[in-house]
């Protein structure tokens, strides 16, 4: 199934989740064009099958809430690092040095705050 026919299949009931990956395809490729004035919460499925309940798009790291929801996802894809897509590991890498600017106490790759960040979600 393709990122365009997984989103579709979400929004009309279909599926309980949405992909990372076809969220990363969707945005990249413009296939989903994000409404920066309106506020979408969708379930996240990780690779490993994991799901993060409702992360709300687009992910604003400026906002309290965008944060709780990127270390959300960031706890979760941590927790089976080793299982994830190469797609999914390049955006968890991206997503904690954009967090390591915010958040005291987290550091810029994935390998060196493991524990750093179940601290600061618990």
């Amino acid at each position: 199934m393709d990122a365009l026919e997984e989103i579709s299949r979400y929004f009309k009931g279909e599926l309980k989740s949405i992909s990372l990956d076809s969220l990363i395809v969707a945005t990249t490729y413009n296939y989903l064009s994000i409404d920066y004035t309106r506020r979408l919460s969708v379930n996240v499925r990780l690779s490993t099958g994991t799901i993060v309940p409702e992360v709300i798009l687009p992910l604003d790291l400026n906002s309290e809430q965008g944060i709780r929801d990127a270390l959300r996802l960031v706890n979760a894809m941590l927790k089976d690092v080793d299982r994830l897509k190469p797609s999914e590991r390049r955006f968890l890498s991206l997503l904690i040095k954009r967090l390591s600017s915010i958040v005291p106490n987290i550091r810029g790759d994935y390998f060196t705050m493991r524990t750093s960040i179940v601290e600061i979600v618990a």
